[in-house]
């Protein structure tokens, strides 16, 4: 069995009581959209690069919301993912229609914030805690789907 960490940059981009999501084609698990942070790159310069490269536009970082970390199994590895949860505000992503993805892999789309539970957004942590990190003050929020 092999043993992988990631670091990834995940945006937060709402609008009017909806936040953008994004899974893989015919994929089940459903995330928020960014991407993984290169070495030497900051988390915000790789997450402004994602969102340009993914969906074609430029991605506005508002403040720090917080960090998750997760860990799942596929195959014979094992992945410690630690996301970096940055809101965003992308005014040129159509709304309230599917924003188009610039990458085939990827299918993009808004969700009501009182949604989330029901979508299957990953990690789980952040199905019932996105919508307080959104409108808490103050330092960033950390949860986990660790025991």
């Amino acid at each position: 069995m092999t043993a992988a960490i990631e670091v990834i940059a995940r945006a937060v981009i709402q609008r009017e009581g909806h936040v953008l999501l994004t899974r893989r084609v015919g994929g089940s698990y459903v995330f928020l959209p960014g991407g993984h942070i290169e070495p030497g790159e900051a988390a915000v310069t790789a997450l402004v690069r994602e969102i340009d490269e993914e969906l074609g536009t430029q991605l506005d970082v508002r403040r720090f919301l917080g960090v998750v970390e997760h860990q799942y199994s596929r195959g014979d590895t094992t992945t410690h993912e630690v996301n970096l949860l940055f809101e965003g505000s992308a005014p040129a992503l159509p709304f309230p229609a599917s924003p188009e993805s610039r990458e085939p892999r990827f299918e993009f789309w808004w969700e009501r914030v009182d949604g989330l539970a029901e979508c299957g957004l990953e990690p789980s942590v952040l199905r019932d805690d996105l919508a307080t990190w959104l409108f808490a003050q103050g330092a960033g929020r950390f949860g986990s789907t660790l025991r």
